[in-house]
């Protein structure tokens, strides 16, 4: 009996002692998160921040991916193929599926929203700058049924529509194209349009957004130095403000950043910041994948992109018992 009291003490004491951590920080491991926000930027890559200097930073306290608690990279290829196109790479992280050379393939697992919502998320898919809704349900018509998309693309048709400043309606099977899209441009924000869509889903006990931005893989291609610049400023300041108001104040939320068909910068001759040329951009083979949050853990080390589904239910069955050759067990 005694040395039963003993044990407990022990672990108790160890218990209370041991903070665990990941990445220099605080983390609860193995716990499941009551709300997922994951975004996908196409052609981001890690080193594209570090043109940053102090006057694009401005509005964020730093370098805002600095505080995500685990950082991983994922390898675009699929079954047949070493690199996958953009579109691909995109599903591929929310099917898990490596694609065959059948493109429809993709679309006939059940998308990661149909595996939530048996655990009572709701859940909706902001596309912004591009999509693939039409090729989606192309090939699979239901593919959409249990999530609400929200499409911010150029010429949008104007029948089922909404505004960020408006009242917005969260339905599963249901597509709402952004009202302030013109022929040139979208007028909303990412960033507006995601906030009011998560003040809606708040009002669920779980909640799941996924968007997708090809802002800046057009900006890459366009050559357009002094916008993709400002993108990156907007997207440091979108990171910092999702962790304070979001992530810092809800606790219990799982936030994802990851890349598709990165771009990273060549150095040639300047090493300076000013000599940034978005020519000399080159296709990378590995994207960037940020978490923090319940669950981040999952997302550490080198996998594939379409991996990145299945790490989201992976949970350990193990629990580590301190003294366990003490209790001869």
């Amino acid at each position: 009996m005694q040395k039963i009291i003993v044990v407990s003490i022990l672990f108790y004491i160890v218990s209370c002692a041991r903070t665990k951590t990941i990445n220099l920080k605080s983390h609860s491991f193995n716990s499941t998160p009551a709300g997922i926000i994951h975004l996908i930027i196409p052609g981001l890559s890690e080193e594209q921040f570090l043109f940053m200097d102090e006057k694009f930073v401005s509005g964020g306290k730093s370098l805002e991916v600095n505080r995500f608690s685990c950082f991983g990279s994922i390898w675009s290829h699929n079954l047949t193929e070493i690199s996958m196109d953009m579109n691909t790479s995109v599903v591929s992280q929310m099917t898990g599926v490596p694609v065959s050379e059948k493109k429809c393939d993709v679309y006939q697992s059940i998308p990661i929203w149909s595996k939530l919502k048996p655990f009572a998320y709701k859940s909706a898919y902001i596309e912004y700058g591009d999509s693939v809704y039409d090729e989606a349900t192309k090939c699979n018509k239901d593919f959409f049924n249990d999530i609400a998309v929200f499409s911010s693309v150029k010429n949008s048709r104007k029948k089922g529509t909404f505004h960020y400043q408006e009242n917005v309606d969260v339905k599963n099977g249901e597509r709402l194209f952004d009202r302030s899209c013109q022929t040139s441009q979208c007028f909303s924000s990412l960033e507006n349009n995601f906030y009011k869509i998560w003040e809606e889903l708040k009002k669920s006990k779980n909640k799941y957004v996924m968007m997708t931005d090809y802002t800046l893989i057009n900006l890459i291609k366009k050559n357009r130095k002094k916008d993709f610049l400002e993108y990156m400023k907007n997207l440091n300041i979108f990171i910092a403000k999702t962790f304070d108001e979001i992530v810092d104040e809800e606790q219990n939320v799982l936030f994802i950043l990851s890349g598709a068909n990165s771009m990273k910068p060549i150095l040639r001759g300047s090493k300076r910041r000013s000599s940034l040329n978005l020519r000399r951009f080159e296709r990378s083979m590995v994207s960037p994948v940020w978490a923090n949050g319940p669950q981040a853990e999952n997302f550490c080390g080198t996998y594939s992109s379409y991996d990145i589904f299945n790490r989201f239910f992976w949970q350990s069955n193990e629990l580590e018992i301190p003294f366990k050759e003490f209790l001869n067990l």
